[in-house]
């Protein structure tokens, strides 16, 4: 529509999280001016504007601790300059609530949407801010912004149940574009590769995945690789080797910690089934997705719209199941790809071409363009 079209984003910080993620790859698609602009500490900023193609893209913290004259005059100059086809995106709650504190105070002309990506999960499992900002959100600025954008179908009904104007609402899901090309070895790896993309937290489960993975290792004759990525998964994290020591399984495992997301998607292409075992708090669960990217099948628990995003091309399992069922279930893929590899070659050609039809990163932005 309007190719100058201007944006300003405010989002808490610009660590290694699906919508930190999602907003970097939004604004290497969508046409425009972009300003970024962080409201917290926020050590690795720099670092991700850095993965970013699009020039037109400027960067801004103003956090207590980086602020100054300058960047207080810089962030106004903007705002006031904001016209009515240009849009302000906020991102997460204590985005959401800032956004709509300067909407409300300076008369900003310009349209207000906030983007939800998450479910609501229990009081306790938010920091404080982020919890007051959600209450004040539902209950004291649910009418501020023009839009509110929700990338799962359970999120979005879970806040309107909590008070968030339902004509408002809409449901744009994520999108993603594969980053580098297969390995063309992939099929001919003598092991099996797995691989989960998660922080360390006990809302991504993964003593569950270490129980499961322990019983496939009894029943499956080959030899497994698992790859974990993520947020404070490394070999000091003494709880989580430990885990893996008891269960018998630390040998099988390499640990990457965080990592761009070139070198996940690289792990991705030479992976054959993904894992993510969540309890709760998912809204659309990026990896998953991601990783199909690549045709690597995921095996996840419904949590978010999980069940959505894999739809035929992987498998959905209970948290009511046994870790011995589970691994009942990797345990019949591994079977496939070893033994049948006609028809594990055609089921992941299909989970990559379903990926790419259905998530494509530049009909997302088009759709965002639209707002």
């Amino acid at each position: 529509m309007f190719k100058n079209k201007n944006y300003l984003h405010l989002i808490p910080t610009l660590r290694y999280g699906g919508a930190e993620s999602f907003l970097l790859r939004l604004v290497d698609n969508l046409d425009g001016n972009h300003l970024i602009v962080v409201l917290l500490e926020s050590p690795k900023d720099e670092e991700r504007i850095k993965e970013l193609n699009n020039n037109n893209v400027g960067y801004l913290n103003i956090s207590l601790k980086k602020l100054s004259l300058k960047k207080i005059l810089i962030f106004f100059k903007y705002i006031f300059e904001l016209k009515e086809e240009d849009r302000i995106f906020s991102w997460l709650y204590i985005a959401d609530l800032f956004a709509s504190l300067i909407k409300v105070t300076f008369r900003i002309k310009a349209p207000l949407i906030w983007n939800v990506r998450n479910t609501l999960v229990k009081n306790k499992d938010y920091s404080f801010f982020t919890y007051l900002s959600y209450i004040l959100c539902s209950k004291l600025f649910k009418n501020i912004p023009d839009k509110i954008v929700f990338n799962s179908k359970e999120a979005m009904y879970q806040h309107i149940n909590q008070g968030y104007p339902s004509e408002k609402s809409i449901i744009i899901y994520n999108g993603f574009q594969k980053l580098i090309k297969e390995d063309p070895i992939k099929l001919k790896k003598e092991f099996l590769n797995l691989i989960c993309v998660a922080r360390y937290h006990p809302q991504k489960n993964h003593l569950l995945m270490i129980k499961t993975l322990a019983s496939f290792k009894k029943k499956y004759k080959g030899k497994f690789v698992l790859h974990l990525v993520g947020e404070n998964i490394e070999t000091k994290n003494k709880e989580l080797t430990n885990l893996l020591k008891s269960y018998q399984i630390f040998d099988s495992v390499k640990f990457y910690g965080i990592i761009s997301p070139l070198k996940v998607h690289e792990l991705f292409a030479i992976s054959d089934i993904s894992l993510l075992f969540s309890k709760f708090g998912e809204s659309f669960p990026n990896v998953l997705a991601e990783s199909m990217l690549y045709g690597t099948i995921p095996i996840a628990t419904e949590v978010g719209d999980a069940k959505y995003i894999i739809s035929n091309f992987g498998e959905i399992v209970s948290l009511d199941l046994s870790p011995q069922k589970i691994s009942e279930i990797i345990l019949r893929y591994a079977n496939l790809k070893y033994y049948s590899s006609e028809i594990w070659i055609k089921k992941i050609n299909a989970c990559r071409n379903f990926s790419l039809n259905r998530f494509n990163m530049k009909t997302i932005a088009r759709m965002f363009s639209d707002l």
